[in-house]
């Protein structure tokens, strides 16, 4: 592709931190990631900082520490990626889907699914999607899905937990990795022994297994990219929103995520055909959950904004490195398409 659809922002900087770890013996988790930990909890305005192995570990395991039960409802959104609603099960929980927003594509807080159940609900996760901050402000549990946000000071004073996401795809990267954001010392306690079999290590005498945990730790290799992605996310967050700027002034939208640049086309298979033969690479975010073999249990819900725009979706490339000229030519193919093409 001449314009893939993302591309990580990785160099000399973060092959040199991991050669370093690498020289050092120690390549799992260790000094490196209680470093980045607090690095990022500084950044985000949190407290503490729990690094995991994924994104969707980060949503499990901040599940799982509110001790749910197959009588326990969360409610999350069906329009988001599929690790949302699986760690909400995963934890043994029932999964209610919720209808999104128009503008921002976030969970409506105010959608039938939203209104009937909050008050029954154990917990709620709102996702952030594409960058745009979704309503959070509930009184029940929620836990954030950040996975496509991650902005200074976004955990300062926020009670709820908040799950980041380190894929290749996202603002900053590990390779693989993600992160939990909490105010909460007790919570961010048993975070830590969580992400590692449920142990409590005891000086002298080995380790006590307290709980049935999972093994989601990140090692310090990954812990060192983060590092060096971390300093880079200021510069990077602001040229994903130069180049969210350049497609609003061409296309004539005001979208502000800086993660993920939809648009919505009725005869989406035709255009991103079409783009791809003109060497552009597009995606699409996201089928809805509830249509899915795997959440069968929904297969009767009638979500109407959900199901129309994850019919039409496509998401345009979006990463730091995009030039201007690049954003125009991808601009130009669309209207092509879209007055000359069809």
């Amino acid at each position: 592709m001449k314009i893939p659809f993302c591309k990580a922002e990785v160099g000399r900087e973060e092959i040199k931190a991991v050669k370093k770890v690498l020289k050092s013996g120690w390549l799992t988790t260790g000094k490196e990631t209680a470093e980045f930990e607090k690095e990022f909890a500084e950044y985000v305005g949190s407290k503490y900082a729990v690094a995991v192995s994924s994104g969707t570990m980060a949503l499990e395991l901040s599940l799982r520490s509110l001790n749910l039960t197959k009588k326990d409802i969360v409610i999350v959104p069906s329009f988001t990626f599929c690790a949302t609603a699986q760690a909400a099960i995963n934890s043994g929980a029932r999964v209610y889907f919720g209808e999104i927003e128009l503008i921002n594509l976030t969970l409506d807080p105010k959608s039938p699914t939203v209104s009937k159940y909050l008050n029954f609900a154990k917990a709620i996760i709102p996702v952030h999607l594409g960058g745009n901050k979704a309503f959070t402000d509930y009184k029940i549990p929620v836990i954030e899905d950040s996975a496509h946000r991650i902005e200074r000071n976004q955990c300062l004073n926020n009670p709820n937990t908040v799950c980041f996401s380190f894929y290749p795809t996202k603002n900053m990267t590990t390779g693989e990795g993600g992160m939990i954001a909490t105010n909460d010392i007790e919570k961010y306690k048993w975070l830590l022994k969580a992400r590692s079999h449920g142990r409590n290590k005891l000086v002298g005498s080995g380790y006590e297994v307290e709980f049935n945990g999972l093994k989601g730790n990140l090692p310090d290799i990954l812990s060192a990219i983060g590092r060096v992605q971390l300093r880079k996310l200021d510069r990077m967050n602001a040229q994903r929103n130069q180049v969210v700027s350049w497609y609003n002034r061409e296309l004539g939208q005001t979208w502000t995520g800086n993660h993920l640049y939809p648009i919505f086309l009725k005869n989406r298979k035709e255009f991103m055909d079409f783009m791809e033969a003109n060497g552009v690479q597009c995606s699409a975010h996201f089928t809805p959950l509830h249509k899915m073999k795997a959440f069968y249990f929904a297969k009767d819900l009638k979500l109407p904004l959900t199901e129309a725009l994850g019919e039409t979706e496509v998401s345009l490339p979006l990463y730091p490195s995009l030039k201007e000229k690049q954003v125009k030519d991808i601009c130009n193919l669309i209207k092509n398409f879209k007055y000359g093409g069809e």
